[in-house]
């Protein structure tokens, strides 16, 4: 069971109110997307999201330091693993294809 203070309160539809605020405040809980190295890897991977997923991903990529943001944005344009294997062994796949 998470702590219920790291649960968050983003899907209350008014938000979570305290005291006499009219406003509810939202709040996420802790995910593991706030890390940069998991969202790394996952770039890295070429993982894919769903629609909703990849919304909270770039969402919680907006309170991440802007560096940390770029490289991730930076890896999924330029450093995909897929690209790689496949100039590294296409050819060898090629040649086991056709023996």
């Amino acid at each position: 069971q998470i702590l219920p203070c790291l649960r968050g309160y983003d899907q209350l539809p008014n938000g979570l109110k305290f005291g006499e605020n009219e406003e509810g405040f939202k709040y996420r809980g802790a995910s593991a997307a706030e890390s940069a190295s998991i969202q790394a890897i996952d770039a890295f991977l070429n993982v894919k999201f769903n629609a909703a997923q990849k919304g909270f991903i770039h969402h919680i990529r907006d309170f991440m330091p802007s560096g940390h943001r770029r490289f991730i944005e930076y890896i999924e344009v330029c450093f995909l693993l897929s690209y790689f294997l496949y100039l590294k062994y296409s050819q060898l796949c090629l040649n086991l294809v056709s023996i």
